[in-house]
């Protein structure tokens, strides 16, 4: 006996409406080889077997690589915006390290933008990203949340080499600003197990008043 193999499947997950099936072919098996030939044309040209063909095998077909498609342009996109990403954060670590300002009077010609163009004489995709009406990473508030997240960073980092050394001093003094706004620098000092002395930088806040209680 002979079945027709899409058709079973078709009709199995309900994809070949009853009325149009052709039992013999499906359940009951094809046996009348004298007339195999033609009833195999006939079958191959049925509305059952074009139904069961378009549903079974088609439609799946084209519904992946549709959904590859947009996988595929998806994962690019992110592999895209991570490398973008990655170029705006060195940019702003290197200006921060070397305690150069962001921004400027006219943000177009600042020390940030300016050095995004230099990394684009040699990547030109970062000058695409730059072209970009929304979502560049480079706002006022986005350089300040990076700025914060790395400055977090760092003070996590020495929080646990104090924690391991064990013992630490604090170092504070104060200053008075030009705008005649008292400031406290404070600096943790810590030794450790080989003896080496580190001086670390926390921060400068400002106060109300620089006396014992405050």
């Amino acid at each position: 006996m002979a079945f027709c193999y899409v058709c079973q499947e078709a009709m199995k997950e309900g994809k070949v409406s009853n009325h149009k099936a052709d039992k013999s072919f499906i359940t009951a098996g094809f046996c009348n080889w004298k007339d195999g030939t033609t009833k195999f044309k006939m079958q191959q040209n049925s509305d059952c077997h074009k139904e069961a063909f378009e549903r079974h095998i088609q439609l799946p077909q084209q519904t992946k690589y549709v959904g590859e498609s947009l996988s595929a342009a998806h994962s690019e996109e992110k592999i895209n915006n991570r490398h973008q990403l990655l170029t705006i954060l060195r940019s702003i670590r290197f200006l921060a390290r070397q305690g150069l300002p962001l921004r400027g009077h006219d943000d177009s010609q600042s020390n940030f933008i300016q050095i995004l163009k230099l990394y684009g004489q040699f990547d030109e995709s970062i000058l695409k990203w730059m072209e970009r009406k929304t979502m560049k990473f480079t706002s006022v508030d986005m350089q300040n949340e990076i700025l914060q997240i790395m400055a977090l960073g760092i003070l996590r980092q020495v929080a646990k080499n104090i924690r391991d050394d064990g013992f630490f001093t604090i170092m504070a003094d104060e200053t008075t600003d030009q705008s005649n706004r008292e400031q406290v620098v404070i600096v943790l000092r810590h030794v450790d197990s080989d003896i080496t002395v580190y001086e670390e930088f926390i921060g400068l806040y400002m106060v109300p008043s620089i006396d014992a209680q405050t």
